[in-house]
């Protein structure tokens, strides 16, 4: 519940109980009321509920994206907005919670919205902040807010991502190697308002160039909503059906392939590699149409990006906990939401952006940007672009496809495996 109203309704109920119809005590009690709920607050502090939208009743749903459209993700994030309605101009709320709102591109807006509020300092767990509950998934962040802005003000960020456990994150929260002094306006130069407060200058500067958006497209494939009925790995297949499918083939050139080269991830592997699935996309994918067509209502299923099935791309595996690696894929393949593709514009440049993607810089931009289990195409195209020594880059690429294709069919799960050179 907010309640609102003007600094003097004292005076305008007082100067118009007689057109109100009421009683001085029924005006009384109304103005306790009133200044009960409209209370704001030296200091807000709590542990808020965690519910993502999927677990959310429609009843909840519904009342969230109505009046916290910015956070409506998460109900943390509703609460750090609740908390920045409940606390008074300059007073402070703390937190604790999920570390997401601070990267992921769902929370941009929220992001936006607190700018006009100071980090005054945060403690980033990340994973494994309490020795009971384990995993990856769970990663928190603690801080404290100033209700007003001050642009300028440096806050101290104490970054304890790296240390597992309660004991050792609690040893290293004074460690000076630690600690970081960050002003939040260095965060309006990083794309979507990330609050990154351990950017160098020198990462910061590189935001200036153009990002890989400007030099391609990144895009999100198919989900089949039934991948045990429209997969199969290769082998399980006659070869005979199985198509190699090229950008703009006419559909009755096709019409006696049922099954076609699939991206969909697989292990970490940079250059080449992790072609072992095929997709049942017979007759444009009727079959899957159908399917999908008797669905529940709100069945999670996406036939997305048709225009660039078969095309030459850039292909990653989406989750990844340690490591990024980015391959090419040959034209032929459709691809998956968990093998997304990047499509550069130049043709000529395929190989050039796929050496400047599979560097350790990318990979702390990326870490950066999301450091979620998740990389999103939204993270992709953020990335600076920077052209330098394009040819000998080039020449390198070319090369480490080749090494990567080559050790790829040394195996009889390459469908391009011919003998095992020990053989």
């Amino acid at each position: 519940m907010t309640v609102t109203a003007p600094d003097d309704i004292d005076t305008a109920v007082s100067d118009f109980s007689p057109t109100f119809g009421l009683t001085l005590r029924q005006l009384d009690m109304m103005m306790k009321i009133y200044n009960i709920l409209g209370q704001k607050y030296d200091v807000v502090c709590t542990n808020p509920p965690y519910m993502g939208g999927s677990g959310m009743n429609a009843k909840l749903s519904d009342f969230v994206k109505k009046y916290f459209p910015d956070s409506k993700s998460d109900l943390f994030a509703c609460f750090i907005e609740k908390c920045g309605q409940l606390a008074k101009p300059h007073g402070y709320f703390a937190m604790i919670t999920q570390q997401s709102w601070m990267f992921l591109t769902s929370y941009e807006s929220l992001r936006l919205k607190l700018s006009d509020k100071t980090i005054i300092n945060m403690a980033h767990l990340g994973a494994r902040a309490f020795d009971d509950i384990g995993g990856e998934v769970v990663q928190t962040t603690t801080f404290v807010m100033l209700n007003h802005s001050y642009e300028i003000y440096k806050a101290k960020y104490v970054r304890l991502v790296d240390f597992l456990g309660e004991k050792e994150k609690e040893s290293q929260l004074m460690n000076d190697s630690n600690i970081y002094n960050t002003s939040n306006i260095v965060f309006n130069s990083i794309p979507g308002n990330i609050i990154a407060y351990w950017i160098s200058p020198r990462m910061q500067e590189l935001f200036r160039y153009p990002n890989i958006d400007s030099i391609g497209t990144t895009r999100h494939g198919m989900t089949t909503g039934n991948n045990d009925r429209f997969l199969r790995f290769w082998h399980e297949v006659s070869n005979s059906k199985i198509g190699f499918g090229m950008p703009n083939t006419p559909s009755a050139a096709l019409s006696h392939k049922k099954w076609f080269p699939y991206n969909k991830g697989g292990l970490y592997r940079k250059w080449y590699g992790n072609n072992e699935y095929i997709v049942n996309y017979e007759n444009d994918g009727v079959e899957m149409k159908e399917y999908t067509s008797h669905l529940p209502q709100g069945t999670w299923v996406r036939v997305m990006s048709r225009e660039y099935y078969f095309l030459p791309s850039l292909t990653w595996t989406k989750t990844s906990t340690k490591t990024f690696g980015v391959r090419y894929s040959m034209q032929g393949a459709i691809f998956d939401v968990a093998g997304s593709c990047l499509f550069p514009y130049n043709p000529d440049k395929y190989y050039y952006v796929l050496g400047l993607l599979n560097t350790k810089i990318a990979f702390n931009y990326l870490k950066m940007l999301n450091p979620t289990l998740s990389i999103q195409t939204g993270d992709i195209k953020n990335l600076p672009y920077i052209e330098d020594r394009v040819e000998a880059v080039t020449d390198i690429v070319e090369s480490a496809i080749q090494i990567s294709k080559d050790d790829w069919d040394l195996f009889e799960t390459s469908w391009d495996f011919e003998g095992h050179p020990l053989i």
